[in-house]
């Protein structure tokens, strides 16, 4: 599969291109420098969202192992020490991103940023997702 250009991106998404520039800098850095694996974050994302290659809703199961299969052995083997720690933890930031609309999960220690009021519906989708790429790493 060919690689986009930004400027093909941008042509193909829109506005929906634009997402990189609201992510942290340590998740760029860790991406560029290929510490991170920008592929299977997004095919984790995928799976705990039910998704099939097309968009369309197949359900957890499916997705999973449509999207996850080859994950286990892969990530437990190329990922080591601080490095994994930051995926794991840039994955957890995406999930609270998606699912709980919390932009960031770094203590601000301001009580307007540091306390959020989410929906029961929120919480239930964001543990499914956190659950499914739990168990997809194994």
């Amino acid at each position: 599969m060919a690689t986009l250009t930004s400027d093909d991106l941008i042509q193909q998404l829109g506005d929906d291109a634009s997402i990189l520039q609201t992510a942290k800098t340590a998740l760029l850095l860790l991406m560029a420098t290929g510490q991170v694996d920008a592929t299977q974050m997004a095919r984790h994302e995928l799976a705990s969202r039910g998704l099939n290659e097309k968009g369309t809703w197949i359900g957890f199961a499916a997705a999973v192992k449509l999207w996850e299969e080859p994950a286990p052995a892969k990530m437990g083997k190329s990922m080591k020490g601080a490095a994994r720690e930051a995926t794991r933890d840039a994955g957890l930031e995406a999930l609270a991103q998606v699912h709980l609309g919390i932009e960031t999960l770094t203590e601000r220690q301001m009580d307007a940023l540091d306390f959020h009021e989410v929906g029961v519906w929120q919480i239930k989708d964001a543990l499914r997702a956190a659950f499914e790429l739990g168990r997809a790493s194994r």
